[in-house]
């Protein structure tokens, strides 16, 4: 009996082992800026290009600080460009992502835990339709940001394009 119990006990935790590290190897679980960054030019159509937060390039001056994020990625969009050239008004948007910010397509912002990006979501959510009319949406502990020039149904669609990304990459 002994022998039957400690073999079930062995298989269990054998193969709860092995699942366990398929479902954590992604970006969405380990989340890595440069990776994300690398996977958005790969992947992501329409993306013109992506910048890694720095201390020297940060738009929001959040990377690092007691709960803000650890790490961050910004994207251009080609979509947004397109947005922009049916308006009647010409408006220049910098081809640097940083420099662009959410607005020029989207950012991902990587926290050190998801309570810190619960936090950030919960703060973004106040500010939605007031400041901001951009889609953002917590997972683990990121935040995907979308920008505001695209529909609400471009927001989304973008936002579980990226989402299943992170979690195939």
């Amino acid at each position: 009996m002994k022998k039957i119990l400690l073999s079930l006990i062995l298989c269990i935790c054998l193969s709860g082992c092995g699942t366990e590290n398929k479902e954590n190897d992604n970006l969405l679980n380990n989340p890595n800026d440069i990776e994300i960054a690398k996977l958005l030019e790969e992947k992501l159509d329409g993306v013109k290009s992506t910048c890694v937060v720095t201390e020297d390039n940060d738009p929001n001056g959040n990377l690092n600080k007691q709960g803000g994020y650890i790490g961050a990625v910004y994207f251009r969009l080609q979509q947004v460009d397109d947005v922009y050239a049916q308006k009647e008004y010409s408006v220049e948007i910098s081809d640097d992502a940083c420099d662009a910010g959410t607005s020029g397509g989207g950012q991902i912002e990587i926290y050190s835990n998801s309570d810190d990006a619960k936090k950030r979501d919960e703060y973004l959510s106040a500010l939605d339709g007031f400041l901001s009319g951009g889609h953002h949406q917590q997972y683990n502990s990121i935040i995907i940001r979308i920008s505001d020039e695209l529909t609400a149904t471009q927001q989304k669609e973008l936002t579980e394009v990226i989402y299943d990304l992170l979690i195939t990459n």
